[in-house]
């Protein structure tokens, strides 16, 4: 098993929405509902690698870990999924 690492592109840029949502006050994982249905949706995706450690093809994220983070969103056109909205800021 190959296991491919994300394009500097969707590196440089999830980590970029990651700094500013930890800067912002915000937390940096997703609810558990939200995980659940993201995930839900990357297993019925064509771009799936449906291995051991699935791969999204599209982006070569591990799904796992890119379906926990709050900042990050589905990179098929249209996207499966969204990133979640920052509606105001915590107390």
């Amino acid at each position: 098993m190959i296991l491919k690492w994300s394009t500097p592109i969707y590196l440089v840029r999830d980590l970029y929405f990651l700094i500013v949502w930890g800067l912002t006050g915000w937390g940096i994982m997703a609810p558990g509902v939200v995980i659940a249905y993201r995930k839900l949706e990357c297993s019925k995706c064509p771009h799936n690698s449906k291995t051991s450690y699935p791969q999204c093809r599209v982006c070569t994220c591990f799904i796992e870990v890119k379906t926990m983070l709050a900042s990050d969103e589905c990179p098929d056109n249209p996207p499966r999924w969204n990133r979640i909205k920052l509606s105001k800021k915590p107390t």
